[in-house]
């Protein structure tokens, strides 16, 4: 972000611009863009309160418009394009390429394509929810149930996780009773 208000407020007490650039950690030339600009736009260090730090960019600078994000080819659609590829297994996102390439032969090129969709999957949010049972554990991989008591875990037979258990089984060892 640009160090706008602090610049102004550096050169309102009478700091040099080599001091301003050092102060800021900016290019000397870019203090004498910045106060030039605000110099042709009447904009001194009192600022106004409500102005935040685009309404003091667009002040200095009101030639610069946004920029506009333009594409030659509309982006294809991602999800399904991920999705067909987890369904799959031999599919590659070379072959999908292929073909969205042989029914737009103007399209976009496989690097292109390729970061696109890398790009799209890093803007992601992925999160993983896994349910856990208490008293489940992996090992050798299969989950197998676990009695921990004080002296060491005893493995047990298998049994399907349920939220609400059966009937309550009485060990010496816990002081109260387990599902399992």
């Amino acid at each position: 972000m640009r160090k706008l208000k602090e610049l102004l407020r550096l050169e309102s007490l009478g700091l040099s611009q080599h001091q301003i650039a050092r102060s800021c950690s900016i290019s000397q030339s870019t203090v004498h863009e910045y106060v030039s600009a605000a110099r042709a736009a009447g904009v001194q260090w009192p600022l106004p309160e409500n102005w935040d730090d685009r309404q003091i960019e667009q002040a200095l600078f009101p030639q610069r418009p946004a920029p506009a994000v333009w594409r030659k080819h509309p982006e294809p659609d991602w999800p399904p394009i991920l999705e067909e590829l987890q369904k799959h297994r031999d599919l590659t996102l070379a072959l999908v390429w292929q073909e969205r390439r042989e029914s737009d032969p103007e399209g976009y090129g496989y690097s292109r394509f390729c970061d696109l969709y890398r790009q799209w999957l890093n803007k992601r949010d992925l999160v993983l929810r896994q349910e856990h049972c208490a008293g489940f554990t992996y090992l050798r991989a299969r989950i197998l149930p676990v009695r921990f008591s004080f002296l060491r875990p005893h493995p047990v037979p298998l049994r399907p996780c349920t939220k609400i258990a059966e009937e309550p089984q009485k060990h010496p060892l816990f002081p109260r009773n387990c599902p399992f």
